[in-house]
């Protein structure tokens, strides 16, 4: 039976089923994918592994085969990135790069080839500052279980700030801010409309969740997370589109409007032919 794609690793605190990473520029780490059979690790016989620009240019490519591909442990494999450290962040455009990953592996000739394609972000301090102050307003859940931690993974983070940008952006008259020149005196605006790309997240998550509902001797138990959402989501977008008025006027430039009256052709005939000095309407002149 064919290895089973368990999952990407993210960082050391989070699982990352979604194939999204993120990295701090200039930093080394291991890229890792585990897999497993019948819920035990396992390892493929052929594992191969191509990183791409977000162009789908090849950077880099190997395999298990070539030693590029190496072994941690039972089922769990990975590339070393401090090969990609030279190609790791767009100093031109001053935004953070994004490489596609892409492995494929089988169990040897004749068998399926399967395939999983995981997306490494690399972000620069200046992002990575701004997860603290946003995990402290919205991740009020995050907490050790015997199961791991549970809260916001970085990649999660680091959309919902890319989404607060873009909202910030497009709001009249549009700019262009990235999370590298956002101004810091308007920081927490950011952050608050980050929160609102959030609660939208909730929100769609509650729909599914909040189907719990009971009662027992005269008692009834409800639960409605969506509600409350949608009462803290709208008080958020007044708070944030009264502050985006704000620092959208820094950016707008003071302009005025001025009416000409342009005579037509049988006036301007009756201009050119009256006496020198007449005056027509207060407003036009002969001669």
């Amino acid at each position: 039976m064919p290895a089973q794609f368990k999952g990407f690793d993210s960082t050391s605190l989070y699982s990352n089923p979604d194939g999204v990473l993120t990295t701090l520029r200039g930093i080394e780490r291991r890229l890792k994918i585990f897999f497993e059979s019948n819920q035990i690790a396992y390892d493929p016989e052929v594992i191969n592994a191509v990183v791409e620009d977000d162009q789908e240019h090849e950077i880099v490519s190997g395999s298990l085969d070539d030693d590029f591909v190496k072994k941690e442990a039972a089922g769990i494999f990975y590339i070393d990135s401090s090969g990609l450290l030279p190609f790791e962040y767009d100093l031109v455009k001053r935004a953070p790069k994004t490489f596609n990953l892409k492995w494929t592996w089988s169990d040897g000739e004749g068998s399926e080839t399967l395939f999983a394609l995981e997306l490494l972000h690399v972000l620069s301090k200046i992002t990575y500052d701004y997860f603290p102050r946003l995990r402290n307003q919205i991740d009020k859940a995050f907490k050790l279980t015997t199961c791991g931690r549970v809260g916001y993974t970085e990649a999660n983070l680091y959309y919902y700030l890319q989404g607060g940008i873009d909202e910030i952006n497009k709001f009249p008259p549009v700019t262009s801010f990235t999370l590298e020149n956002f101004p810091k005196v308007y920081g927490q605006l950011l952050i608050d409309s980050a929160t609102i790309v959030s609660l939208v997240s909730q929100s769609l998550f509650s729909v599914d969740t909040d189907s719990m509902s009971f009662a027992d001797q005269g008692f009834s138990f409800t639960t409605d997370h969506f509600s409350r959402l949608q009462s803290m989501l709208s008080m958020m977008i007044t708070q944030v589109g009264n502050q985006l008025k704000m620092l959208k006027m820094e950016y707008s430039q003071i302009a005025g409007v001025v009416l000409q009256i342009v005579p037509n052709y049988p006036f301007n005939v009756v201009l050119k032919t009256s006496p020198r000095g007449a005056l027509f309407r207060n407003l036009f002149a002969s001669g």
